[in-house]
């Protein structure tokens, strides 16, 4: 056998290496090192699910590793494990596809920028060198960020309002889209509660307005949608809250004293034998997170400091799982408000954000009360998740109430085709998604493919690469239209594991899914309203049997499904919501 080299830096393969050279980029296609098979990629899926579900019992200082990295009955735990998964499973692929290299060779020399394969055991003839690449800040990004970030923080200022007894509706810019009303009029508004806040009477909701803290490697243009909103005199800024526990001695100390102590925990981890390797992995990416961590800590005893003071009486969010609403929650429910969650996305066996073990319920780290779409949310959140059923409300989708106000799409000559893309984090699943559809809609002369990217894909020249390679030119991508007009207007919907995919059985549209590891994960096909693709070939087998009416979705399916995912699309939605708030 021969010596080998993987390279994953841009500049390494100008280097001088004997033996062969292989290349490995990140998110790029290995040129030479073997691609798993699906059945192993499914495998590793559920594997590192399970170690992250059964990491928090460990025992590390004679406690629950979960409680060791805790405060205030809560863990910097719950705040990293969404991201944790993801980044140790993309980690575990490579991993996997060195040690079947590994075998073939007497010699292994690995260049890389992952840090985390220098914390794996690789086989002795492997070695690492880990080479990493120089964060670059985008100063303008920078800049746009923190002028933006100060003119909310004056905003706030001059128009101080007070939340004591009050319920707060935690107003994210995350969830801003170009968004259609009831009244037919699009606005660049949250997609999620635009309607909302005018159910409520005025003197008894505030809006907190939160701006997350974008990527710096990237364009953050400055924007007055940033910053304006239609209802500022019911609003607070998140920045006139943190502004003021920023530089506080209690908070800074705090923050110092937790934050030293969880890094004190996860060294001490990391030294520990009785941990899996898999484990190791996400104790070590949890040290490499601790700076994240820090910033975590000082927002969520920024936000305690305030609540203790202005005691309102609930906080109402979505995502309430992701960091930065989390510490909202956290920090409200450890001052005797009502923390109230309502579904924003589908849920599934591989999403992190909503599994539970039972010994990381007994820290309650779900709201008082989640208000869900259907009883097959309910279930899955008490039986996969562990969520005690009292904590669960049914009461429907709240985009559907917009549902019986579109107008009828336009007749049309041509096959419309929409695509519902993902920031998959699975990026050689994200680009084969892409290209299998590419691949399959060029095939149509009277086919017109429709691209909605996700809210948090930003980079659409992707895509467009993507299709000049496969040798598309009958698409367009519209970031600006209303989703729920798209499904209207549209024939069917191609998407992975989407929420998009739930919304099109809503109209009734025939729904196309992607999933060549073959995991249903979302249950369209076994629910009847799915089409199965795992290659171009089976999507462009699917339009051309759509196009020619040979493929009919049973209404009785539709209609089961809608029943069990949306309660009812009855145009009160929000009034139920509404009232559920007001009961808790």
């Amino acid at each position: 056998m021969t010596k080998a080299t993987i390279l994953d830096l841009d500049k390494v393969e100008q280097e001088e290496k004997s033996g062969s050279i292989f290349c490995l980029r990140g998110s790029q296609k290995f040129d030479s090192v073997p691609e798993l098979e699906d059945g192993l990629i499914k495998a590793i899926n559920y594997e590192v699910r399970e170690e992250l579900l059964k990491l928090p019992e460990q025992k590390l200082d004679g406690q629950s590793f979960l409680r060791a990295l805790g405060w205030n009955n809560t863990s910097i735990w719950f705040y990293h494990k969404f991201r944790l998964y993801f980044d140790v499973r993309n980690v575990l692929y490579d991993i996997r596809r060195i040690e079947i290299l590994a075998e073939k060779f007497d010699s292994l020399l690995i260049i890389t920028e992952q840090s985390l394969f220098k914390e794996y055991n690789f086989p002795n003839h492997v070695v690492v060198e880990y080479r990493p690449r120089k964060n670059r800040i985008n100063k303008v990004a920078l800049f746009n960020f923190l002028f933006t970030s100060f003119l909310r923080l004056l905003l706030g200022w001059v128009n101080q309002k007070t939340i004591s007894n009050k319920t707060v509706l935690i107003d994210n810019r995350a969830s801003y889209r170009h968004t259609l009303s009831s009244k037919g009029t699009t606005a660049f508004l949250n997609s999620y509660f635009f309607e909302l806040s005018s159910l409520f009477k005025k003197s008894e909701l505030i809006n907190l307005d939160i701006l997350p803290i974008p990527k710096f490697d990237k364009v953050f243009p400055f924007s007055w949608k940033n910053i304006i909103a239609p209802d500022d005199r019911h609003r607070i800024f998140e920045e006139s809250i943190l502004f003021r526990g920023w530089f506080s001695a209690s908070v800074n100390q705090l923050t110092e004293s937790t934050s030293s102590t969880i890094k004190s925990q996860l060294e001490s981890a990391k030294e520990t034998v009785s941990f899996t390797s898999i484990q190791k992995l996400f104790i070590a990416r949890l040290l490499e997170l601790q700076p994240t961590t820090r910033l975590y800590l000082k927002k969520y005893f920024c936000y305690d400091k305030y609540l203790n003071r202005k005691r309102p009486k609930k906080i109402v969010g979505i995502d309430e799982y992701s960091p930065n609403m989390r510490l909202i929650h956290e920090s409200a429910k450890q001052n005797g408000s009502t923390s109230i969650g309502v579904q924003h996305g589908t849920m599934h066996e591989l999403h992190p954000g909503y599994l539970y073990s039972t010994i990381e319920m007994d820290m309650m780290p779900i709201p008082n009360k989640t208000l869900v779409w259907g009883d097959r949310w309910k279930r899955f959140l008490t039986s996969d998740g562990n969520y005690p059923p009292d904590r669960l409300s049914i009461v429907g989708q709240l985009r559907t109430d917009l549902i019986s106000t579109l107008p009828e799409s336009e007749h049309k000559d041509q096959l419309v085709v929409l695509f519902a893309s993902q920031p998959q984090r699975d990026f050689r699943l994200r680009r084969l998604t892409a290209e299998s559809v590419f691949k399959a809609a060029k095939q149509f002369t009277n086919c017109t493919l429709i691209l909605k990217p996700h809210p948090l894909e930003t980079d659409l020249d992707y895509y467009r690469q993507i299709a000049d390679k496969c040798g598309c030119q009958n698409y367009e991508i519209d970031q600006k239209t209303d989703l729920y007009v798209l499904l209207k207007k549209c024939d069917v919907l191609i998407t992975s594991f989407s929420t998009v995919g739930t919304e099109a059985v809503y109209f009734k549209k025939p729904l196309i899914i992607f999933d060549p590891l073959d995991q249903d994960v979302m249950k369209y096909m076994s629910d009847g309203v799915g089409l199965q693709a795992k290659n171009a070939f089976d999507i462009e087998q699917h339009l051309q049997h759509i196009s020619d009416g040979k493929i009919v979705v049973s209404p009785t399916s539709q209609n089961i499904f809608i029943s069990e995912n949306a309660y009812k699309i009855d145009g009160n939605v929000g009034n139920r919501v509404v009232q559920e708030i007001s009961l808790i």
